[in-house]
């Protein structure tokens, strides 16, 4: 499961008004271990609790993650 998925599980279960411990033992019988960590799962909760509306990760400042392509291999190998 993606992270966004994830993160829409725990705000709905938030609304619901169920507390991050259980909502952390629901999605690891669910998950296994693909499943969130707990500190995860109680940050996220916590800040659906404080009227976060957005799943998505914030922007992130600094250079952004390279890519490694079979063209960027290439080009590399050619120089």
């Amino acid at each position: 499961m993606t992270d966004e998925f994830n993160r829409y599980y725990i705000k709905i279960r938030v609304i619901l008004g169920i507390n991050s411990k259980t909502i952390f033992d629901e999605l690891t019988e669910a998950l296994g271990p693909d499943a969130p960590s707990y500190s995860m799962v109680k940050n996220w909760a916590k800040r659906f609790r404080e009227g976060r509306e957005d799943v998505s990760d914030d922007p992130r400042s600094g250079r952004p993650i390279s890519v490694l392509t079979v063209e960027n291999i290439e080009c590399v190998r050619q120089d």
